[in-house]
């Protein structure tokens, strides 16, 4: 099943999102694939139209919050000294949460294209995409096979440098900066890992959802 997370949004109405999700996980024939397809293509054009209204007033209250700067800049010392910067404030902060919104928005639409490019149309283009999916996940596991593979190597490492301390003076200190340097080393081959799980989770899902479509 394909699953798309809908995020929480106060400037965009999500009904018609909701139930073309909805939709999406009861879907199992290609005859309702090109309905689906259309409506989903109607919510995106939706979707980037609220976000470029979102940029709009953005750029609208940043040249407000610029404005105010400006005039205050123009006030002499004393009047600078008691003047309120509230005004200010509520317009940066109203600027930031658009921008957040905004950025939900965007990604809520590449999620509902992402499935339109990959919802097949036909028996040969269901096949050429699991065939594509099942090679996509190989070399993804392929991946995360040679991440481990260094993570263990540094992780060896650092289990020999620790048998190779001698002396317990300073021992204590070298322990603690060989397992610092070790934490170092692991956290991009952490983040990588993570990033490859999360590929093959979808991919599991598109899978999932491709191989219980009938004609």
């Amino acid at each position: 099943m394909i699953k798309i997370a809908i995020p929480s949004l106060s400037e965009f109405d999500t009904i018609e999102t909701h139930r073309l999700v909805k939709e999406l996980t009861e879907m199992d024939t290609f005859a309702q694939i090109p309905q689906w397809d259309d409506s989903a293509a109607k919510e995106i054009t939706r979707i980037q139209t609220k976000s470029r209204e979102l940029s709009t007033r953005i750029h609208e209250l940043e040249n407000e919050s610029a404005k105010a700067e400006r005039d205050l800049a123009a006030k002499n010392f004393i009047a600078r000294l008691f003047a309120s910067r509230e005004p200010q404030k509520k317009l940066q902060q109203e600027a930031l949460r658009l921008r957040v919104e905004r950025t939900r928005l965007d990604e809520l639409s590449d999620r509902l294209q992402a499935v339109v490019d990959m919802s097949p149309n036909s028996l040969d283009d269901l096949k050429d995409l699991v065939k594509e999916l099942r090679l996509r996940k190989k070399e993804l596991k392929n991946d995360r096979r040679e991440v481990t593979s260094q993570m263990t190597e540094i992780r060896t490492q650092a289990r020999q440098n620790m048998t190779q301390l001698t002396g317990l003076q300073y021992a204590k200190w070298e322990r603690r900066d060989i397992r610092l340097r070790k934490e170092a080393a692991l956290q991009p081959h952490e983040n990588e890992k993570s990033a490859i799980d999360r590929q093959l989770i979808q991919v599991d899902q598109l899978l999932a959802w491709l191989e219980r479509i009938k004609d």
